[in-house]
């Protein structure tokens, strides 16, 4: 059965380089969502995990991050921020993401790297 994973990242050319990666994996299957409130709206697909940025138009990602945790408890969460402070990493964490990565010219990789890590894929 393929890993599900939602993407939600409102630049688009970023978020279609992680979806062709993963893609190219062929064990994923993802979907890809400009907002949060997009993502919600398809949240009874129920995906394996979700991958999004922090700063999202409309509803951040921290506000995405608990509903989404009251709604799919078991969905597993990878935020994304360009703060990379311990506060921030602290509070993404706390609120319930399984990993913070830092948003930087690396970000995508290290994206396709924990998703690897969380189910265990080779790439």
């Amino acid at each position: 059965m393929k890993t599900s994973v939602f993407i939600i990242e409102d630049n688009p050319m970023y978020s279609m380089y992680v979806t062709m990666k993963l893609d190219d994996m062929f064990n994923y299957t993802t979907h890809l969502f400009l907002s949060a409130e997009e993502a919600l709206n398809n949240i009874h697909l129920k995906p394996d995990i979700l991958v999004m940025d922090y700063m999202l138009p409309g509803m951040n990602g921290l506000e995405a991050l608990k509903k989404v945790k009251e709604i799919s408890p078991d969905t597993i969460i990878v935020l994304m921020s360009a703060q990379n402070d311990t506060e921030t990493t602290s509070t993404i964490l706390n609120a319930g993401a399984h990993t913070h990565i830092q948003k930087d010219k690396l970000a995508a990789q290290k994206i396709i790297d924990a998703i690897v890590e969380i189910t265990g894929s080779k790439k």
